[in-house]
């Protein structure tokens, strides 16, 4: 990935960070922008969410979808570029395999070894 595209990810992620709190409601959850990864030709960005506090995620990641118009105008205010990539937004797992991860291994770490026996 090329240094300007990292720049321009970091900026789209910067801005609709900034932007998602203070335009749009999403009751009760919290959305929070992962990641952002754009196209090479600056045509299409995946905006990588992560939904916490809902009972299903899809319901608030498709308000969000049918608010991607709106979201998108706000952004080209904010974002001066040539041409303003699509926003296909979609859900991070990753916290969630994380979590998943670690109680796996509070639940190794309780079970108990066997005790060594001393061998003759």
């Amino acid at each position: 990935m090329s240094p300007r595209l990292k720049k321009i990810n970091e900026l789209l992620k910067r801005e609709l960070s900034t932007l998602f709190p203070k335009e749009f409601e999403f009751q009760p959850a919290l959305v929070t922008i992962m990641d952002v990864d754009t196209t090479q030709d600056l045509k299409e960005a995946k905006v990588w969410l992560s939904i916490l506090g809902s009972d299903n995620d899809y319901d608030i990641l498709e308000i969000i979808q049918k608010k991607r118009g709106s979201i998108q105008k706000k952004l080209m205010k904010r974002v001066v570029l040539r041409q303003t990539p699509i926003l296909d937004f979609r859900i991070d797992r990753s916290m969630e395999q994380g979590c998943q991860v670690l109680s796996a291994l509070d639940e190794v770490d309780k079970i108990t070894p066997p005790e060594n026996q001393d061998k003759p």
